[in-house]
């Protein structure tokens, strides 16, 4: 079933941020729209999430981080590409005092539209 998009529920999930977090937070946003321009966007699991045939890639503030969520599947292909990461069990963490790497989640976020979300939708 398709996420009910909801651009102003992602906002407020942003706004709630500590004030020190949202840069990261709004960079990481933007990097997906770009990356995934046909893409729903709205909350899923109570975090933004980005739909498109199926849920391609999430993310939760954190004390510290931001996990990004984008599966076991995906984990197993780029952690050997992207030591520099730190991957988890379903995704990767970002601290908030590093640098947000645009290249790798923009290849993360494409191999997993390919993946997944680039069926017809009948």
């Amino acid at each position: 079933m398709p996420m009910l998009a909801d651009s102003k529920a992602v906002d407020n999930y942003i706004a709630k941020v500590d004030e020190t977090h949202r840069t990261l937070l709004k960079e990481l946003r933007e990097i997906i729209k770009t990356t995934l321009p046909k893409a729903s966007e709205g909350l899923a699991w109570s975090m933004p999430s980005y739909w498109q045939n199926t849920y391609i890639i999430h993310f939760q503030a954190f004390k510290k981080h931001v996990n990004v969520y984008v599966g076991p599947d995906a984990v197993s292909y780029w952690q050997d590409k992207y030591p520099e990461l730190s991957f988890t069990k379903r995704g990767f963490q970002l601290p908030y005092d590093q640098k947000v790497p645009k290249e790798a989640i923009k290849t993360i976020c494409l191999w997993q539209l390919q993946q997944y979300g680039e069926r017809d939708e009948t």
